[in-house]
Order: C-alpha cells, then structure tokens, then sequence
C-alpha cells in the first residue's frame, strides 16, 4: 500500500472515531494516529483543522420555504462578506509572501526530495486555495469544507511529488489535484451526475496513478490496485477505462 493510501485511510478512519467519539478529542490524541508519517508542524495543522471542522449535514429544506430567486448571482457577494471568508482573509494576510523564483526554488527542493520545501509551497499555495474554493461556492455546500478538501488535496500532491526527482510542472499537478478534490466533493454532496468536465478528471486520476504504480512497483498494476490508489469503485473505473479505450481509438 503507498503512503498516499495510508494517509486517506488514516485520514478517513481518524475522522470517523472523532465524530463518534463521546468526548472531544486532544491535538496530541488525534496526531498519535499519525505518528509514523512525519509530518511537518504545518501539515499537522492541515490535519487538525480538517478533523475538527464541523462536516454538516445535509439540511432537507422545508417546503414553505421557497427557493432565492438567481442564487449563482447572490451567493458569491454574500460568501464575501461572511466573517468566515475575512477570516480566512485575514490568515492570507499574516503568511509571508515569498516571490516567483523562490516559489520555483521550492519545488526543485520538493521534487529533489528536501521536505522542507512543503512549508513554503503550503504557505504560498493556501491563498490560491481559498480563491479556488470561493470560485466554485455555489452555496449548497459548507465553504469550509470545500478549502479543506483543497488543503488535503494539496497536502497529498506534495507527499507524492517529494523526492520523485522527475521533470513536472508541479504548479500544473497541485493546481489539478486541488481542483479535482473540490468538484468531487461538491458532486458528492450536491449529488451531481458525473459532466464530461469531471469525466475528464477522473481520467487523468487514472492515468497518474497507472504511471505513479507502475514508476513505484516496476509493474503494470492491475484494477484492483488501481481502484485502491484512486479510491474510484471497480465499476467506475471500468467505466473510466472503457471512455478512454474509446477515446484512445477514435484518436488513431
């Protein structure tokens, strides 16, 4: 099993006895869970943030209560004056800011495996991940979810980049995990069918993680590692497979 399994499951597990924990859990209780994993003091923080950030349920409206007229046009105004988007503003405003070329510099450091280089990238990365979450609020979802989805998209995409000393644009590969989590998540919750745009997503998933497995095990992997890796269920990656079978033939 890869890291990255170990982190999500361990994530997912912890999440879990938190929710139906009768009594709220301490920093040092929660981070036990994760004591082999060496995180640093930022992405511990990641961590404890996303695990005790309420996760609400979906409320069922009542009937009498009729829907905003235009709510696409009202929401991003409202999400902008709630004092949990200035919060998050004024933590954007209290990172240092570190410029073009030392952001460049970080990620050779991460890619040539200086972990060190995941505190500054985490740093610069959480302003762009609040604006990530701000353009896909649509207001039927919790706003600080959606960030957290990012954060924990991000935390994962460093972990794996670390040390693979490989020629990638990890402005490119951050930017996409972070933009897949937040549209699976919102699809999750709002119950969104699958468009071509989230399709295409899942798609790339699969092409990573085949070529991650592959560089990391020196074989082919099979379905089922595939389908443990990307978390997709066997059937949705059959389907997956089969678009991009189709896809692959068209384009000879």
């Amino acid at each position: 099993m890869t890291d990255r399994n170990i982190f999500m499951e361990t994530l997912h597990e912890v999440a879990e006895i938190v929710r139906t924990s009768a009594e709220a859990m301490s920093r040092d209780e929660i981070l036990f869970y994760f004591k082999d994993m060496d995180l640093t003091k930022e992405q511990e923080n990641m961590v404890i943030e996303y695990l005790l950030t309420p996760h609400d349920e979906e409320v069922v409206e009542e009937p009498e209560e009729p829907q905003a007229v235009e709510p696409s046009k009202a929401e991003p105004q409202e999400l902008t004056d709630s004092r949990v988007f200035q919060m998050y503003m004024e933590d954007i405003e209290r990172l240092p800011s570190y410029t073009e070329d030392e952001i460049r510099m970080s990620y050779i450091n991460l890619l040539s495996g200086k972990e060190e280089a995941i505190d500054k990238i985490t740093a610069f990365w959480y302003g762009r991940i609040v604006e990530m979450a701000k353009n896909m609020f649509n207001g039927a979802v919790n706003f600080e979810d959606v960030v957290q989805e990012g954060n924990v998209a991000l935390f994962v995409k460093l972990k794996e980049l670390l040390g693979t000393k490989q020629a990638v644009d990890v402005e490119e590969e951050l930017s996409d995990s972070i933009s897949l989590a937040m549209k699976s998540y919102i699809s999750e919750i709002t119950g969104e069918e699958d468009g071509e745009e989230t399709i295409a997503g899942k798609a790339n998933l699969v092409n990573e993680a085949v070529k991650y497995l592959e560089e990391h095990n020196g074989t082919t992997p099979d379905k089922n590692e595939i389908a443990e890796f990307t978390h997709l269920t066997m059937e949705e990656l059959s389907d997956i497979m089969d678009i991009m079978k189709k896809a692959e033939k068209k384009g000879k």
